[in-house]
C-alpha cells in the first residue's frame, strides 16, 4: 500500500513539474528563473535554444517517463513507443541543460551541479537505450 502511494505521489509531481514549462508561454517571459537573467543572455539565440529545448523536452520526459514504471505497460507495445519518445526528449533536454548550466545563477557550485545533472541524465538515458538495443533487458531495467 505504501509503495503504491509513493508511486502515485511521484507520478503526480512528475506531471506537475512536467507541465510547469508551459507557464513560460502564457505569462511575461521575465518570470521566475528568467527574472534573474541579463538582457544580453535573454537575447542570446544559442542560450534560448538550449533553454527552451531543456524545458519543453524535459517537461515531456517528465510527463511520460513515469509511465515506464507501470508493470502492466512493460510488455505492451506502448512501452517501446513511450521509451523512444522519452529517449529523444531526455537526451536533447540533457544537452540543453548542460549548455545553459554554464550560465546558472548561483556561481560555480550551481553551474557544476546543473552541468553534472545534465551529464548524468544524458549518460544514464544513453546507457539504458544501448542496453535495450542489445536486448540486455535486466541491465536496461537497472539503468
Amino acid at each position: 500500500m505504501l509503495l503504491k502511494i509513493s508511486k502515485t505521489i511521484i507520478a503526480i509531481f512528475a506531471i506537475i513539474v512536467g507541465l510547469y514549462p508551459a507557464i513560460y508561454f502564457f505569462i511575461d517571459r521575465r518570470f521566475g528563473l528568467l527574472a534573474s537573467k541579463s538582457e544580453a543572455l535573454l537575447s542570446n539565440e544559442a542560450w534560448n535554444v538550449g533553454f527552451y529545448t531543456h524545458i519543453i523536452l524535459g517537461g515531456l520526459a517528465l510527463l511520460i517517463g513515469w509511465l515506464q514504471f507501470i508493470p502492466k505497460l512493460r510488455y505492451h507495445p506502448i512501452h517501446r513507443k513511450i521509451g523512444m519518445i522519452y529517449v529523444v526528449a531526455a537526451l536533447l533536454s540533457a544537452l540543453g541543460g548542460i549548455g545553459i548550466g554554464f550560465y546558472a545563477t548561483g556561481g560555480f557550485v550551481a553551474a557544476a551541479g546543473f552541468i553534472g545533472l545534465g551529464t548524468v541524465w544524458f549518460a544514464t538515458t544513453l546507457l539504458a537505450y544501448v542496453k535495450i538495443k542489445n536486448r540486455e533487458v535486466a541491465e536496461h531495467q537497472k539503468w
